[in-house]
């Protein structure tokens, strides 16, 4: 609503992303905009960040239950931490970017996050019939 038709169809191929900042200027004005895209890099870090401490976890209890090898379910002495996990969730996320683009790798991390969050919300449901499970909802 902010941009107007013709102003997304005449933008470069080169500066398609940057839609978001131009109706952000469009609807704020430029200094507004200039924030605003601080602030979004701040929550996309943020983002990031969390998804590097969970990523390994979610692998090393996976490890631990038998669905992954046995050898990503070990923890570093020192701090206690999934380190192969770690270590192999990073050399993914490389490939992974070497190989793609920015847009490609965005389409695939977000139909995959996208996935896994709505089954974790649907496996509520079955857990929900356990006789063991705590019924707290």
């Amino acid at each position: 609503y902010a941009l107007p038709m013709e102003t997304i169809r005449s933008t470069s191929s080169a500066d398609i992303n940057k839609v978001a900042w131009l109706a952000g200027e469009a609807l704020f004005g430029k200094e507004v905009s200039r924030v605003l895209s601080i602030v979004f890099g701040i929550g996309m870090l943020a983002t990031t960040s969390a998804l590097l401490f969970t990523g390994p976890r979610i692998a090393f209890m996976m490890a631990k239950d038998g669905l992954l090898p046995r050898w990503m379910a070990w923890l570093s002495p020192r701090g206690n931490t999934p380190i192969y996990s770690t270590m192999l969730l990073g050399v993914i996320s490389l490939a992974i970017l070497w190989t793609g683009q920015f847009n490609a790798i965005l389409d695939f991390t977000a139909v995959g996050l996208t996935a896994l969050s709505g089954l974790t919300v649907a496996s509520i449901f079955p857990l929900r019939r356990l006789p063991h499970w705590p019924n707290r909802f």
